[in-house]
């Protein structure tokens, strides 16, 4: 696949002009950026050569098809979204869709409802941090955009489950654009699987802005298996007196590269993000996230915990950005990880960018091992101890596990801990 603006046509025919001229941007914009070559600062941890873009056709637009194949999970959400290779779907389970609290579209429909927000949404990139690469080609590329918008004032008591299941052998680039209207409420579950155990290639695009009062809880769950490489980058806005409380997972992949960052834009907005991770043999995992602040009072809480064992290897980078004038901010960032045996590698970089006087700002990071003592006192109470060690880290995770929002989908991602840590 060769990275040429001509070549848009013949991958992705039929599309209006409107889409197209967003494809080509973004193509045009990652070929005047650098090929990353593992000298630059964020690529010393990962071999960016691991990406092989170039190597897998994309997949194209999945067509729309009739409901099928609902799992266990499905039935705690209002609005359930499936898409895979055989296409995608929609279930409206509780009606808020043909209501119309609720939209979904697909980014040419989002285009010719209201154009100037959705180019807006879709173009939206954390302004402290260069442009990359692999971000443009994700817009580039993308393989099926979806527009979800809240009407104001509007609340979804469940909320909305997308399911993205990743192709094999294609390169797999699933976008979400969040709109959350003004005093309006919102829960969004991101699932990213596997369809079998061959290679996967995914770029994933998720993009949120908050009205004023609005509130969104985004969870983002990744298991996919053996094989795949997953990149991902997520950034949004919160307005005056937002909310925004996220939580993501990563327990599966070989080869895993996020981007978390969210802008309390507005006066009041406050940001609590959490990360839980998992990384057994072979695995790599490289995550980065921005805590921006661009107005005043405003306020961000960040805790990120992880596990590395075998030969896995965790990479955190963590950045807290004040913009001038963004005073009487207070924001925290916390990077615990637990290296389980020798051989395993966790490595934490938190940082901070501040142009601005008058606030709090601090971050801190710990990697350490499970505790003979704790062991050994599980061990005197009748466990062994592959069950203390299990008991150990499942308390070490569940400062985190607690805080995604549904009931079903906390047990649900216990359970998907507990077999990689058993595997």
């Amino acid at each position: 696949m060769k990275l040429e603006t001509g070549n848009l046509r013949l991958l992705f025919p039929g599309e209006t002009e409107a889409v197209h001229a967003l494809r080509a941007a973004a193509l045009d914009r990652a070929v005047s950026l650098p090929v990353p070559t593992g000298m630059e600062e964020d690529w010393r941890r990962t071999d960016p050569r691991r990406f092989a873009i170039e190597a897998l056709p994309p997949a194209g637009a999945p067509a729309r098809v009739t409901p099928d194949g609902a799992e266990s999970l499905d039935a705690f959400y209002d609005v359930v979204v499936r898409v895979g290779s055989a296409g995608w779907s929609v279930e409206d389970r509780s009606g808020v869709l043909a209501g119309g609290e609720v939209t979904l579209r697909t980014l040419p429909e989002a285009l010719e409802a209201d154009p100037e927000r959705t180019a807006g949404l879709w173009n939206l990139v954390p302004a402290p941090r260069p442009d990359d690469r692999f971000e443009s080609l994700a817009r580039a590329f993308h393989s099926l955009a979806l527009v979800l918008r809240v009407k104001p004032g509007a609340s979804l008591d469940r909320g909305v489950l997308v399911r993205w299941r990743e192709p094999e052998g294609r390169l797999f680039a699933p976008a979400l654009l969040v709109d959350v209207g003004a005093d309006a409420s919102l829960a969004v579950t991101e699932v990213v699987e596997s369809s079998g155990d061959g290679p996967s290639l995914s770029l994933g695009l998720t993009r949120f802005a908050v009205g004023d009062g609005g509130r969104l809880r985004l969870a983002h769950v990744q298991r996919a298996g053996t094989g795949s490489v997953r990149m991902g980058f997520t950034h949004g806005t919160l307005g005056a007196g937002a909310s925004l409380d996220a939580v993501t997972v990563h327990a599966g992949a070989d080869l895993v590269r996020t981007r978390f960052s969210a802008d309390a834009a507005g006066r009041g907005a406050a940001a609590r993000v959490g990360g839980l991770f998992l990384a057994s043999a072979g695995q790599h995992l490289d995550q980065q996230t921005l805590q921006i602040h661009s107005a005043p009072d405003t306020t961000s809480d960040l805790l990120y915990k992880g596990a590395v064992r075998d030969d896995g290897h965790s990479v955190y980078r963590g950045l807290i950005a004040a913009s001038r004038g963004a005073v009487r901010i207070n924001a925290y960032q916390r990077n615990n990880n637990m290296v389980l045996n020798e051989g395993a590698r966790a490595d934490s970089l938190p940082g901070l960018l501040i142009d601005a006087d008058d606030l709090k700002c601090t971050h801190g990071a710990t990697i350490g091992s499970i505790d003979p003592g704790q062991i050994h006192y599980l061990r005197a109470r009748g466990l062994s101890e592959p069950e203390a060690r299990r008991l150990i880290l499942d308390g070490f995770f569940e400062e985190i596990t607690s805080r995604l929002p549904i009931p079903a989908l906390r047990d649900a991602v216990r359970v998907l801990l507990g077999s990689r840590l058993t595997a």
